[in-house]
Order: structure tokens, then sequence, then C-alpha cells
């Protein structure tokens, strides 16, 4: 987008949205591939179970940067293009679906087998 002739027409709430979203790209690509750079500096260390623990750890703070950063550039991109109202409506259904799918869903599988 900041490559493109109407980078210059966003306003200020959409340029920090933007830098919002950049950033949330960045930390979400840290985090999902931070287990792949243990596991091969890990590899046949015998400690199976930190490497685990921390791998699922780090992906779910990354899938948590991933939704914030898919959500943010469907704000950004609907609001660009239509208007704050779908925009809103946009982001929110976004948000929603990324949190019951990745969140409540299988928090509510794992409350029902314990």
């Amino acid at each position: 987008m900041p490559f493109t002739q109407r980078f210059t027409e966003l306003t200020r709430t959409q340029e920090k949205v933007y830098y919002g979203t950049l950033l949330c790209t960045a930390v979400a690509t840290a985090f999902l591939i931070a287990p792949s750079a243990h596991h091969r500096i890990h590899f046949r260390a015998r400690d199976k179970r930190h490497l685990v623990f921390t791998a699922n750890k780090l992906v779910i703070v990354g899938l948590t940067f991933l939704a914030l950063a898919m959500t943010g550039a469907m704000l950004l991109a609907t609001d660009f293009i239509f208007s704050a109202t779908a925009a809103t409506v946009t982001t929110a259904i976004s948000a929603l679906l990324f949190g019951w799918l990745w969140y409540v869903m299988p928090l509510l599988r794992l409350w029902r087998r314990q």
C-alpha cells in the first residue's frame, strides 16, 4: 500500500492502522517461525518436553498477533474502499471469527474434557 499512488490519500487514523497492522504482522511472523528455529537448535538435545511446551506458547502468541494483523488489514482495506460503517461491521465480524475459531472453540472443548 505505501508504494501505491493512493497512499497519500490515507487519513491519519488509517496510517496508524496500517502501521499497527504492519507491526502485528512482523511480531506474528517472529513468534510463528520461532518454534522452527528452536527445533533446529535443540535437535537431538533430548529436551522434547520443553521444546513442545515452548513451541505451543509461541504459536498461541503468534496466532494472536496474526489475528490482529488480519483484522487490521480488513479494517484498513474496508475503510479505504467503502465506508466507516462497512469497516466497523467487517472488522467486528473478522475479530469474532478469529476469536471463535482459534480461541473459544478449542477452550470450550478443553473445559468440557476436564
